[in-house]
C-alpha cells in the first residue's frame, strides 16, 4: 500500500507546526523539508493566502526570520 503524497505546502506547514513560535530562516526550513529555498518563500506565501498566520522579521544582511503562530481555536457555543 502506498502512502498519500505530501505536497511541499504540507511539508512546510508541518515543519512550522512542529516548530511553532520559533524564528526560522528560509535556509533552515529548506534544509529540514528538502524543498529549494526559492520554493519555500512561495510556499509561505501560499500558506498565508490559506489563512495561516506566519510573521516575518528582518534580522539584517537581507535575512528574514519567519514565525508560525499557532491558531487559537474559537470558543464552542453552549
Amino acid at each position: 500500500m502506498t502512502q498519500p503524497k505530501t505536497t511541499s505546502n504540507d511539508r512546510v506547514l508541518q515543519f512550522f507546526q512542529q516548530n511553532a513560535e520559533q524564528e526560522l530562516t528560509i535556509a533552515q526550513i529548506a534544509s529540514a523539508t528538502g524543498i529549494r529555498e526559492g520554493s519555500v518563500g512561495s510556499r509561505i506565501r501560499d500558506l498565508r493566502t490559506y489563512g495561516y498566520e506566519i510573521g516575518r522579521r528582518h534580522t539584517g544582511n537581507g535575512v528574514h526570520v519567519y514565525t508560525y503562530t499557532t491558531p487559537v481555536s474559537a470558543p464552542v457555543a453552549a
